[in-house]
């Protein structure tokens, strides 16, 4: 469950800037930019350590551009011709608000 793909999850879903999971020797250390933010010998470690663990009820699930396609949690919802546009998408899906009639 705790994986490398749940973990950059986790971390989007805090708005967390610029994510890195980094091996170092035994040690996962999470970054975001260039601070060090936490570290583990396993993931589940390394997301407590830096205080993400437990998940809050209501934390959103962000939609992530891997490879040419676009996925939410683990749904695909989306492929397309190149990474680039799969990262548009992602990134435009994040940063939509719905307005006052919900569209």
């Amino acid at each position: 469950m705790f994986d490398r793909r749940y973990a950059f999850q986790v971390l989007r879903a805090a708005r967390v800037r610029e994510p890195a999971i980094v091996k170092i020797g035994a040690l996962l250390c999470i970054f975001e930019g260039e601070s060090q933010i936490g570290r583990g010998l396993t993931y589940k470690q390394a997301l407590a350590d830096a205080g993400f663990l437990p998940v809050p009820e209501g934390a959103v699930i962000p939609f992530v551009a891997e490879g040419n396609a676009v996925f939410k949690g683990e749904t695909e919802i989306a492929t397309t011709a190149t990474r680039n546009r799969a990262l548009r998408i992602a990134n435009a899906l994040n940063a939509y608000v719905p307005g006052p009639r919900g569209y």
